[in-house]
């Protein structure tokens, strides 16, 4: 497998790498991290680095220094930024527990329905949108690209950019026409 995104599948989860998606999966909470791999602390080191690296050490993830041949290794040529960081995989959430919330004089849950988008940058983009704009979750994402990409790898194609957001949005394990039935 080539290196597409920000992310590359390896056995029990993925490596994440690139500074944005690394800290922006660290923010969301939705994975377990158990591993990062940066470059040696220096006096150059900016404020994003020391954020990742603080959190990496907060919870107690195994932190390993390496040098850049090392990372672009792990990233398998990818734009690593010298953060590398292991993670279980996407955890997708059921449509019906997601639809559920916004009760108890919560406001609804603003959801996304995607059909037929075919290019992954345009899914990683409509995903950073709905991101922004508020989104709880999106669903539709499991079938966008079936057929071309193993169900992992869709999370792994959206990441591609200067970005990370989308592990703000819950993405929903299930493709849109199961969740329709016979009247999609």
């Amino acid at each position: 497998m080539s290196a597409r995104g920000p992310r590359e599948a390896v056995a029990g989860g993925e490596w994440l790498y690139g500074r944005n998606p690394v800290e922006e999966a660290l923010a969301a909470r939705r994975r377990v991290c158990t591993e990062i791999v940066l470059p040696p602390v220096s006096l150059g080191d900016d404020g994003q680095l020391a954020r990742i690296r603080d959190e990496a050490l907060s919870r107690r993830m195994t932190v390993r220094t390496a040098d850049r041949k090392t990372l672009d290794k792990i990233a398998r040529g990818g734009h690593h930024q010298g953060v590398a960081m292991k993670a279980s995989p996407y955890p997708y959430v059921d449509f019906e527990e997601l639809a559920a919330g916004g009760g108890d004089g919560q406001p609804p849950r603003t959801l996304v329905l995607l059909d037929h988008i075919e290019d992954p940058q345009n899914l990683g983009s409509i995903l950073r949108t709905a991101c922004a704009a508020g989104a709880d979750g999106a669903d539709g994402v499991h079938d966008q690209l079936h057929g071309l990409f193993f169900l992992g790898e869709v999370h792994l194609l959206v990441g591609d950019g200067p970005v990370g957001q989308h592990e703000e949005v819950a993405l929903v394990g299930q493709s849109l026409p199961d969740l329709l039935g016979d009247e999609g």
